[in-house]
């Protein structure tokens, strides 16, 4: 049983990433306001987000996925983007106390290669089951020549890092 609801979770989660990248498949509104700066030499990004008011004053896990060229890459709490393997528990971007708004940086003062057409995904959660019941969106489509108002990032992919 509990292998067979990890592939449930595995097919949950493929699908959430390659369903769309126009607009978010999110269950929830979490409103996703995305601070960039920079050009592609220097470039940093940053989001902040609404959590559910149920889930305000409890920790949450975040997650933070990027759609790079038909991959999925999920950033570890290192700093690294390991390629998403189905089957395999996701990593967690971050553990916080769920504010009424969440902030993250997601990347500071990085050197950006073209990396045009990147999709970059935040959600959370209690755990995996609860982050893959909605609570998710899609937070920015890294356009060709990276700076600000037009990001790409810099991916850490199981070596580069991202906007």
């Amino acid at each position: 049983m509990k292998k067979s609801v990890g592939v449930f979770y595995a097919l949950v989660f493929a699908a959430i990433v390659f369903v769309s990248h126009a607009e978010s498949t999110s269950l929830y509104n979490l409103n996703p306001v995305i601070s960039d700066s920079g050009d592609p030499s220097n470039y940093s990004l940053s989001v902040k987000f609404s959590p559910l008011a149920s889930d305000v004053g409890q920790m949450v896990n975040v997650y933070m996925f990027v759609n790079f060229k038909g991959r999925i890459y999920l950033e570890d709490q290192n700093g690294f983007w390991p390629e998403y393997v189905p089957g395999q528990t996701l990593p967690v971007y971050r553990t916080v106390l769920a504010e009424k708004q969440i902030d993250l940086e997601i990347i500071r003062s990085v050197n950006v290669p073209d990396i045009g057409g990147t999709i970059f995904y935040i959600g959370y959660g209690r755990n995996e089951a609860d982050f893959l019941s909605g609570k998710y969106a899609m937070i920015h489509v890294a356009r060709s020549g990276g700076g600000a108002g037009c990001s790409s990032p810099a991916l850490k992919m199981s070596p580069v890092k991202t906007e």
